[in-house]
């Protein structure tokens, strides 16, 4: 079951962007790129996981445009994939990419904060002392 809807979100995937370059027109969704498609066992929901690189304004109107497209792509899907039900489309922007700098930016805080290697930490220290040695 695993495989199967690894197929359908794979599938769903490929032909929504091939219709989001061809069939539709608002030039809102330019340039977007659909990152991966989340599809539920029942198939009632896909979640569509997309990027789009500008500001957030900008983002905002991708946004509008791919829920007021919504019902308009998910037709010419229905035309394209054979599946027993079509699931109806959400929309998510995915911000894995700025999750990541901000992880990286922890990262790089936190190794800035350590002492170098051989110190001991400054909680370190006060345990030795607790300890008795």
């Amino acid at each position: 079951m695993k495989d199967r809807m690894g197929r359908v979100d794979e599938l769903i995937k490929r032909e929504l962007s091939f219709i989001l370059i061809e069939d539709v027109e608002d030039p809102r969704v330019a340039g977007i790129t659909i990152t991966g498609v989340e599809v539920t066992k029942d198939l009632s929901i896909a979640k569509i996981f997309y990027l789009y690189y500008g500001s957030a304004e900008e983002k905002v109107f991708v946004g509008k445009a791919l829920r007021k497209a919504a019902g308009f792509i998910r037709g010419r899907l229905a035309k394209k994939i054979s599946i027993k039900s079509m699931p109806r489309l959400d929309f998510v922007e995915d911000r894995t990419e700025e999750r990541q700098e901000e992880v990286e930016r922890l990262f790089k805080l936190i190794e800035k904060e350590r002492p170098p290697s051989g110190e001991p930490a400054a909680g370190e220290e006060r345990n030795k002392d607790e300890q008795g040695g």
